[in-house]
């Protein structure tokens, strides 16, 4: 084994063990937010041998290890947790390989210690946690070890040739296309590297992008064509891109003083593109870019981790998406924020200077203190959305998921105050007046139930859920032929309602006594969910 083999495990067992260290507090936390709707109450998920469902998911390769963390270790997320801490491990280490490449092409004499520096800030960054400690973030996480995969086997390609390097490279790229949005931007990551990093050449290697570029295009393609279906209401365009462009900054205020993070940022749309906040931010961004491009002729590291970081942003920006912002979209695109501190501290070229190593140090030590104290946060869902609620208190988003979280803990009459709150903020937010119904129900409030989803009803009359907990409500007071009418009204307007056609074939069964329509809706529910 070579001299510098057994340095980098020893540098990889020492990132290893540093993220251990400042994730085992979060090993306990709970299914939070979204991990209720991507993981626990996905049929994909709970069923292993339904390959059909997992292949047809738009993220099949984490649906795929969230199948496998089901089999293993049940509905206890702890299982789920160490397997979310072992990928950002991993991680850590191709950051760390990545970096060493990269340092080593700025001409660094000892690439590895700026490399491990920049892996090791990055690793235990407060920003990292969403992707990390919040179950449903594995998407982000383990789309990025495909992108770090892609670049280092490139990077390897490009320094020593060979098919091997270059085959690895595309087949990451294709494996992080089915895990997260993120590797949408890699064939971009290679392009800057040949055109920032010094040895770089870009006719050379333009042939080989070639291959990437079609794939991207056509997922581009695809989910433009999709956007359509979305269940949400979604910024258009014009109002979507300058908002990012202030969200993006944003993000980069974070990676630069971790103060204030939150699981639900509330940033207002930019409704007038040719406002102050729109041109603001874009002037910002505009004079950022023009900085790194000038800087960038002299000092190639500022080129390259402006472009990774922007670059990295523009997946979860091309498309509008249901929350405006969300810190696990700048889960890589962080790395550049700590490879291009280092680089500050250790310009390339030169000797590692004692005192870099000293502040790097301290900052990891500062930096995993907080990163535990975000994880304390991350355990407990109420906890979490407490915090969101003093952070963003005009969030109406942020009251609904603590109502959930209230509603899932126990605390009836917490979870209905909060739902209050969030119809106060947003009046035809349908969530939270159903959630607000079934607080009412389970409590025996039948008719401030029936107020309730009423009301949801005159905002959304197409609203099919909210029919079809009228027609329970309707079955749980013996009303067969309201509750019957409830359930055609949400097969109205959803004829895949699942529910709904098995809830009449209950009520035709008995008591209703129409043996040939309740066979009929149960036909329709095993050829909709077989």
């Amino acid at each position: 084994m070579t001299r510098s083999a057994v340095r980098r495990g020893a540098l990889a067992g020492l990132l290893a063990a540093l993220v251990a260290a400042t994730w085992a507090g979060g090993l306990r936390g709970a299914f939070v937010a979204d991990d209720w709707t991507e993981i626990v109450d996905n049929p994909a998920v709970r069923t292993l041998e339904r390959w059909g469902a997992v292949l047809g998911a738009t993220r099949p390769v984490v649906v795929l290890t969230w199948a496998v963390d089901w089999r293993l270790w049940g509905p206890d997320p702890l299982g789920f947790h160490v397997v979310n801490v072992v990928v950002h491990g991993v991680n850590a280490i191709l950051a760390l390989l990545v970096g060493e490449e990269v340092f080593r092409r700025l001409g660094a004499r000892r690439p590895h210690l700026p490399a491990v520096a920049a892996a090791a800030l990055w690793a235990v960054h407060p920003m990292t946690t969403e992707a990390v400690t919040h179950l449903a973030g594995r998407s982000q996480a383990l789309a990025a070890t495909f992108c770090l995969g892609a670049v280092l086997a490139w990077l390897r390609w490009r320094r020593e040739g060979g098919p091997v390097h270059l085959a690895l490279s595309l087949l990451s790229f294709l494996a992080g296309l089915a895990t997260g949005e993120a590797a949408l931007a890699v064939p971009l990551l290679l392009l800057l590297g040949e055109l920032v990093l010094p040895g770089g050449r870009t006719r050379a290697a333009l042939p080989w992008l070639l291959p990437h570029a079609v794939v991207v295009g056509v997922v581009v393609a695809v989910r433009c064509a999709v956007r359509g279906g979305a269940t949400v209401p979604l910024l258009p365009l014009h109002e979507h891109w300058p908002t990012q462009a202030e969200v993006a900054l944003r993000y980069l205020g974070l990676w630069l003083l971790p103060v204030g993070q939150t699981a639900f940022h509330d940033v207002p749309p930019v409704t007038d593109p040719l406002g102050a906040r729109s041109l603001a931010a874009l002037a910002l961004l505009g004079l950022g870019t023009a900085l790194a491009v000038r800087v960038g002729r002299r000092r190639p590291w500022v080129a390259f981790a402006a472009g990774w970081f922007g670059l990295l942003l523009v997946p979860s920006g091309l498309l509008p998406l249901p929350r405006v912002m969300a810190e696990h979209r700048a889960y890589l695109a962080g790395w550049a924020v700590c490879a291009g501190a280092v680089a500050l501290l250790a310009p390339a070229g030169g000797r590692w200077p004692r005192v870099a190593g000293l502040l790097a140090a301290a900052a990891v030590a500062a930096l995993g203190s907080a990163t535990a104290a975000r994880n304390a946060v991350w355990r407990s869902e109420v906890t979490l959305n407490q915090e969101a609620t003093r952070r963003a208190p005009g969030s109406a988003e942020a009251w609904l998921a603590l109502g959930d979280a209230l509603d899932r803990s126990g605390d009836a009459s917490g979870a209905e105050a909060a739902y209050r709150t969030a119809i106060r903020l947003d009046g035809d937010r349908l969530e939270a007046w159903n959630a607000l119904g079934l607080v009412r129900m389970r409590a025996g409030r039948s008719e401030e139930a029936r107020s309730a989803w009423m009301q949801a009803l005159r905002r959304h009359p197409t609203a099919c859920d909210t029919h079809g907990h009228l027609g329970r409500l309707h079955v749980r007071e013996r009303s067969w032929s309201a509750a019957a009418a409830e359930f055609r009204a949400a097969l109205d307007w959803c004829p895949g309602d699942v529910q709904a056609h098995a809830a009449l074939g209950d009520l035709y069964w008995a008591p209703l006594a129409d043996p040939a329509r309740a066979a009929w809706h149960y036909q329709r529910v095993l050829a909709l969910d077989p």
